[in-house]
Order: C-alpha cells, then sequence, then structure tokens
C-alpha cells in the first residue's frame, strides 16, 4: 500500500439544501487532499440539486450523478462507489459538518494500522451549535464522548476500498435506514476490526428539546423495519425495542394480571442499574443517570413508528 493513499469523498444528499454548502465546503477544506468528490443527486427536488451542479462546474475534482427520483441511501452510495478510484472511500454523511483535519488524522490512523486487518474509521460526534446549557444537547455530547470508551463502532465512514470490494458494498434490500450498520456487520464477518479516531470531529444537527427525540426516534421508526427484517438473527439491533414492545403490552394486560407488568417493570430496574455501573466505570456525572430513561423513551416512540407503518 503506498505511503499516501488516495481518497474518494462520496456525498449522497436528498433535500439537504440546509446543510448542503456547509457540508461541501467542509470536505473542500480538509487539510488531507481528496483525489475525487462523487455528489450523487439522489433525487433531490431542493436547491441543493443546483448547487451541486455549480460545485461541478467550479472544481474539476467534483463529479456528479443524478437520480431523477429518490432511491434511498444504499442506491446512492453504491453508486459513487463504483465511479471512484481511490486507496479510501470516504462516505460523508450529507447532514454533517467535518473538521479540517477529520480525514487527516483518519488516514494517518488507517495507515499506521495498515498491517492489521481494520476495515475503517470513525470520528467522534459533537452536536451542531452546542450549548452546554441546554440538557437534551449536553447529553447528547456524553453520550457520543462515552462510546469510544465502551464499545468499537458500530459502521465507519472511512473504508479501504478493497474492503468495500470484498463485502459487495451496501445491500439494496435496506434504502432507508440501517444500510450502514448492515454492511459493517458483513465486514466484521470477514475478521475486520473498526476503529474510533478521536482526534477527528464532526459536527451533526441534534434534538434540542425532548420532543424533538421522540419525533426523530418515531420517524426512524417508521422506516426501520426492513433494517430489523434482514437481521432478525441478530438481536442485538433489536432487543432493546422487543423488550419495549413486550412491556407495552404488558402494560395493557394490568387489568387480567399484574405479574407480566411486574416481570418486565424489574428487568427494566435491573438493567438500568446495570447499564448505570457500566457507564461510571469510565465517566462519572449525573446525567449518566437519564441516560437509560432517555434510551427507554426513544425505544417507545421507535416502536410506534414501526406500528404505524405496519398498518399505514
Amino acid at each position: 500500500m503506498q505511503k499516501n493513499p488516495s481518497v474518494s469523498a462520496i456525498i449522497p444528499f436528498y433535500n439537504n439544501e440546509r446543510f448542503f454548502k456547509k457540508n461541501i465546503e467542509s470536505i473542500l477544506n480538509q487539510t488531507y487532499p481528496i483525489k475525487e468528490i462523487i455528489l450523487v443527486n439522489d433525487g433531490s427536488k431542493q436547491r441543493d440539486a443546483q448547487l451541486a451542479r455549480e460545485y461541478a462546474k467550479k472544481y474539476k475534482k467534483i463529479k456528479l450523478i443524478e437520480f431523477k427520483e429518490n432511491k434511498g441511501q444504499s442506491f446512492a452510495r453504491n453508486a459513487g462507489l463504483k465511479l471512484s478510484k481511490s486507496d479510501i472511500v470516504f462516505f460523508v454523511e450529507g447532514d454533517a459538518v467535518f473538521d479540517k483535519n477529520y480525514l487527516k488524522n483518519i488516514v494517518e490512523q488507517l495507515v499506521k494500522n495498515k498491517d492489521k486487518k481494520v476495515a475503517g474509521s470513525l470520528g467522534i460526534r459533537v452536536p451542531i451549535d452546542y450549548n452546554p446549557k441546554n440538557i437534551v444537547q449536553r447529553m447528547s455530547k456524553d453520550v457520543f464522548e462515552l462510546l469510544p470508551k465502551i464499545r468499537a463502532p458500530l459502521n465507519v465512514w472511512v473504508y479501504w476500498r478493497k474492503v468495500l470490494e470484498e463485502v459487495g458494498g451496501f445491500s439494496e434490500k435496506i434504502t432507508r435506514v440501517g444500510e450502514d450498520v448492515e454492511m459493517a456487520d458483513r465486514i466484521k464477518k470477514l475478521g475486520y476490526e473498526m476503529y474510533w479516531c478521536e482526534k477527528s470531529k464532526f459536527y451533526h444537527d441534534e434534538p434540542k428539546t425532548l420532543w424533538q427525540v421522540i419525533k426523530s426516534a418515531y420517524r426512524n421508526g417508521k422506516k426501520i423495519l426492513p433494517f430489523y427484517l434482514k437481521n432478525y438473527k441478530n438481536p442485538f439491533y433489536y432487543k432493546n425495542n422487543l423488550f419495549h414492545f413486550l412491556w407495552l403490552i404488558s402494560f395493557f394486560l394490568t387489568p387480567i394480571s399484574l405479574i407480566p407488568f411486574i416481570f418486565f417493570t424489574s428487568l427494566w430496574i435491573y438493567f438500568y442499574f446495570k447499564r448505570i455501573k457500566t457507564f461510571l466505570l469510565v465517566d462519572k456525572n449525573w446525567r449518566i443517570l437519564l441516560f437509560p430513561i432517555i434510551d427507554s423513551i426513544r425505544s417507545f416512540a421507535n416502536i410506534f413508528g414501526i406500528l404505524v407503518s405496519l398498518f399505514s
């Protein structure tokens, strides 16, 4: 492998006018040289489509693929992957803004570990326009900083190209939610590792109120069923929602019997303290006490979204 591997950045977008310019400018301003930037217009009906054409005319290294209709992230990313020609592929989330050294730090980490079986790496997420006085944003930041201390990433955004070719890219049976995690699962089954890069930061729009957390989880729930069906053999992804669904049912059974509700409530209390103990081993702040509660609220919102998708 060459000392300075080449990089292709792939940016799918769909009705992303709000973040488009900040997103692409943060990629253009990366300190590590990017060989090509591939914009994939996934049927956008907003001004971001016109902005993409303007950028493609202005910069020689920017290529543009356009779909007339929205096909979903998997199709868009695979289209960009087929056109790309670099050693490393950077799948850029369209609603994120990246520190200028984001890619440089990650590539250095990958090159340093090139003799190991490593697939790729991911930076640390930070709420955009972060306000430390906002408790919801503060908890989001706490969680993102805590994750690298307790587990490897579920998926990454910067991959060695050879790994993507070996696994065959994204599954086009999953187009809305979870396509990146599903592909990462297949990569891990081939024996590859994935790393966090704590030097690299990217900024993402995060809920600022509990109601926004609920609405976001509800929207994801309406899209997530295909991912669950594809990964039914891996309960890690759906067991949280399944537990909360059974707990919800037990609540409605209380006129008949209190036993199911007491059982699931006791289980929740047990896992609550178990998770808190795990978190407190690596970080100590009072907001950790709220993490499992917010997680349960998010899970219930997911469930309602799934039910709406089933019966609508």
